[in-house]
């Protein structure tokens, strides 16, 4: 089966100016996972994805909402986002 991310939407609100981490978490697919944005998609300022944990993390710098789409891929190249 496809990789499918079981982390909920939406995230934990950040705050400006505070530090911030979240785990992302999947199941499924075959061999090792690899996290990336979806083409077009940003995190919002400060903070940054870490590709081979999912983990989403630092201090953001500008309040607002922010829509982004975070592709999960297994070792085969089939994603689930």
């Amino acid at each position: 089966p496809a990789p499918t991310i079981t982390t909920p939407s939406p995230l934990p609100n950040a705050s400006t100016n505070t530090p911030y981490s979240v785990a992302l978490a999947a199941t499924g697919g075959t061999g090792t996972r690899t996290w990336s944005l979806q083409q077009g998609s940003s995190l919002p300022p400060g903070l940054s994805l870490n590709s081979q944990t999912g983990g989403i993390s630092g201090t953001p710098t500008q309040a607002g909402i922010f829509n982004f789409t975070v592709v999960v891929t297994d070792s085969l190249g089939v994603t689930g986002s």
